[in-house]
């Protein structure tokens, strides 16, 4: 009997032991480089779990703007050129993440360039966050874009002091979507540049990281595409 009373003496006084460790795994929501809303792989997030992951939905390699496969005067990989009425170039002086940047000179009106989401409809009704690094001398120049076929989402324009800035914008995909694009749009007479993109599902942007291997980046990688 007297064993007994001794386990139940112990179990309580390592059950808040494990409680508190528990506890401590799961670290609050914090912010990256004191970006708000900004997370790193691996911080807890209430409802989702402290192993949750979160994946870039861009085709792998377009995101970080650092493979050129057209050229050094076209798109990079992954995207595609909007009305055409701007120069595109790869950038290697300005640039926030990697080697290279993306950098447009808008000429004779306003322009974008777009990424498609794999799509499935599987995203109907749910909600997708796409964010990435803005570079602009003027304000209301250049910004994020969603498109889903149904409705166009636009983030704030970059405000102009010249410098990098963390843009993001959010949209709760439409239930009858038929796509998901995303894109970066920018005015008229205006130099601008952008770099470290991606897109999420939930309603928090995330430390950049390029999506998963796809065969079209293996094919271009080994240099058979």
């Amino acid at each position: 009997m007297k064993r007994k009373y001794w386990v139940i003496l112990i179990l309580l006084l390592v059950f808040p032991f494990l409680i508190a460790v528990e506890a401590a795994d799961k670290k609050p929501l914090v912010l990256n480089s004191g970006i708000p809303g900004q997370v790193r792989s691996g911080d807890y997030i209430e409802g989702l779990g402290p192993n949750a992951s979160v994946t870039n939905l861009l085709p792998s390699g377009g995101g970080g703007m650092e493979l050129w496969p057209d050229g050094v005067s076209a798109v990079p990989f992954g995207w595609v050129s909007g009305a055409g009425l701007s120069t595109v170039s790869r950038e290697a002086t300005i640039v926030k993440i990697g080697t290279y940047s993306f950098k447009e000179t808008a000429a004779s009106g306003a322009d974008a360039i777009t990424t498609t989401i794999p799509w499935s409809t599987y995203y109907q009704g749910r909600q997708i966050t796409c964010y990435g690094w803005l570079y602009a001398s003027n304000a209301s120049q250049i910004r994020l874009r969603i498109q889903d076929g149904v409705t166009d989402t636009h983030s704030s324009y970059h405000t102009g002091a010249a410098g990098w800035e963390f843009i993001s914008v959010s949209a709760t995909v439409n239930a009858a979507a038929t796509q998901l694009v995303f894109g970066i749009v920018w005015a008229v007479t205006n130099t601008a540049y952008a770099d470290g993109c991606g897109c999420v599902e939930g309603p928090l942007p995330v430390a950049f990281a390029e999506g998963p291997m796809t065969i079209d980046l293996i094919r271009y990688s080994v240099g058979t595409g």
